[in-house]
């Protein structure tokens, strides 16, 4: 959840701030939204660093959140193959 809310600015064109405001969400999802804090900061830092290919800050945060990085940067490549394979299918 908190992976999709943290684009609602762009897709809404309003600040994330005043969004978060007018909806029933816990504490912790808005500090992991708007201060990048606790443990869903921590994850959604660490998927927002995958996507940009921060190889550094994957270490970090997946250390934090008890993950191994090479095993998640490896599902991920696992998860890229799986998507060539079926671009691949829907194109034939």
């Amino acid at each position: 959840m908190v992976g999709i809310l943290s684009v609602l600015d762009v897709l809404c064109g309003v600040p994330l701030a005043s969004i978060l405001k007018e909806l029933p969400l816990p504490g912790p999802v808005c500090q992991a939204l708007l201060e990048g804090d606790g443990v869903l900061g921590n994850l959604l830092k660490l998927v927002q660093s995958l996507e940009q290919g921060n190889c550094e800050l994957v270490a970090s945060c997946a250390e934090r959140a008890g993950i191994d990085a090479g095993q998640l940067l490896s599902a991920q490549l696992e998860t890229l193959e799986w998507l060539g394979e079926l671009r691949g299918e829907v194109n034939v």
